[in-house]
């Protein structure tokens, strides 16, 4: 399985809290086959001052349905909801998306081109008031 590692500092303008952030992948499959390709976005993520703790992972399964090479296509879930302590100013995620080709679900048998990855969430303002505080 091939893996891409990065770091995800969460902007100051972020609403924080318990407000969800939706992860996502952009992607194209590379020939006309079509099948589901499944996404695993792993991640570990603590506040300031936090101690970074097991990983988790959210599946992101997405159709390649139209029989089109190189057709671009966004995946996303439910979204995910922040605990008591990744919800603040300057969180960070330590993370790794990979395609999980081995699993059952994941039935597209071509290569799949990872194009980006980004994360919508909501905001409440342009930035904090300080430093480290809304």
């Amino acid at each position: 399985t091939r893996s891409v590692y990065f770091e995800v500092q969460m902007p100051h303008s972020w609403v924080g809290g318990t407000s969800k952030i939706y992860p996502h992948v952009h992607w194209a499959p590379t020939t006309t086959n079509t099948g589901t390709c499944r996404w695993v976005f792993e991640y570990t993520w603590v506040d300031i001052n936090g101690t970074f703790g097991t990983s988790t992972t959210y599946v992101m399964d997405g159709a390649a349905s139209s029989g089109t090479a190189w057709k671009h296509y966004i995946v996303g879930a439910g979204g995910i909801t922040p605990s008591g302590t990744q919800g603040g100013v300057s969180t960070m995620m330590i993370c790794r998306l990979y395609r999980e080709g081995g699993n059952a679900a994941d039935t597209y048998t071509g290569n799949a081109c990872l194009i980006a990855f980004d994360i919508h969430f909501e905001k409440d303002t342009e930035g904090s008031r300080t430093e480290f505080t809304k």
